[in-house]
């Protein structure tokens, strides 16, 4: 009975014993998680943390000047994402600009869709988390943003003046239609008076007396999906007065137009002037299908919004308005392009 009651202590000291030895264990991993986590907090291993945000994912435009942005970053010891890639749910512009927001990064980029809901969020950005916005490639200064990187609309609208010149000289083309976002919801052609593209396109015609010569007109396309994008562009060359030039501000109204064209057996009947860069834009300008393309370098878009984010931070200033140079690509210089952004050997 002796033994027995000294094996039962002899257990419960051991059982004691193991027990506080867990549990030290146990706090001592918890209190180096706890110092790990406080330490990767107050001293992050980046100076700044920067999102991209843009409405159409699936623009491959984006992924360049993301990869741009990304080389600028890494050489400026600075992170950033694409925010809205790898979710397993698909989120719309202002749903990133929020996450964005809300993820307390220390600057944003954004392409602007102009409504107001997005223009009230940017200036929630600025005035109340204190987070510099940057606007690209669309530049809405109603919006509160600190600056703008990107194309110069009168000046994109003087070489698409000049493009359309040159068909009408080399294939008589004299009825153009410039294709706009239905956004703002401003369905009503007397707004395009006060567009900056159409009115450089007017300005450089009359210049070179062209206007009455070449009739121009702006339609509005429904782009909420390809689909109704599509639609809207096939009822538009399946008119009796269907334009012989179609101009495209946006990429998918290029790729659309272009498929709708193959598709409707229209390739040669229409010309179309398009926007941005991509592996189906360069092909399509390769085989003919698209006339010209006016974009941007994707790279450098990319690197000089970091390079500008970066001053806003440190010097507390940036540039209002920093215009990119833009390219024209068309069949006889498409092969360099490819080369150098598809990385092919043509």
């Amino acid at each position: 009975m002796q033994r027995s009651k000294k094996s039962i202590i002899l257990i419960t000291m051991i059982v004691v014993t193991l027990c506080v030895l867990l549990g030290v264990i146990i706090w001592a991993n918890a209190a180096i998680a706890q110092r790990s986590l406080t330490s990767s907090e107050s001293e992050p291993d980046y100076r700044y943390h920067f999102s991209l945000v843009v409405g159409k994912l699936e623009n491959p435009y984006w992924d360049m000047v993301y990869e741009g942005a990304k080389k600028e970053a890494v050489e400026e010891d600075i992170v950033i994402e694409l925010t809205g890639v790898e979710l397993a749910e698909e989120y719309n512009l202002l749903d990133r600009l929020k996450m964005a927001i809300c993820s307390k990064v220390d600057g944003i980029f954004v392409v602007p869709d102009g409504t107001q809901t997005v223009n009230d969020w940017i200036k929630t950005a600025t005035e109340k988390y204190k987070i510099p916005v940057i606007s690209i490639m669309e530049n809405d200064s109603a919006s509160g943003r600190a600056g703008y990187v990107g194309i110069n609309s009168y000046e994109q609208g003087l070489a698409y003046g000049k493009l359309v010149a040159e068909l009408y000289e080399n294939k008589g083309c004299s009825k153009v239609v410039l294709l706009r976002t239905n956004t703002r919801n401003d369905d009503d052609d007397s707004e395009q008076s006060g567009d900056l593209i159409y009115s450089s396109i007017i300005e450089y015609l009359n210049r070179n007396e062209l206007s009455d010569d070449v009739e121009i007109s702006v339609k509005h396309i429904n782009q909420s999906s390809v689909f109704n994008i599509k639609r809207d562009i096939q009822l538009l060359i399946s008119r009796d007065d269907a334009p012989d030039v179609i101009i495209c501000t946006d990429y998918l109204f290029t790729t659309s137009t272009c498929q709708v064209l193959v598709d409707r057996n229209k390739v040669g009947k229409v010309n179309v002037i398009g926007s941005y860069i991509s592996e189906d834009i360069l092909d399509y300008i390769q085989k003919g299908t698209l006339y010209c393309t006016v974009a941007v370098d994707p790279y450098e878009l990319g690197r000089i919004c970091v390079s500008e984010m970066v001053e806003l931070k440190e010097a507390g200033r940036t540039n209002d308005y920093m215009p990119l140079e833009m390219m024209l690509i068309k069949s006889d210089n498409v092969t360099e392009y490819k080369q150098k952004y598809l990385e092919v050997d043509d």
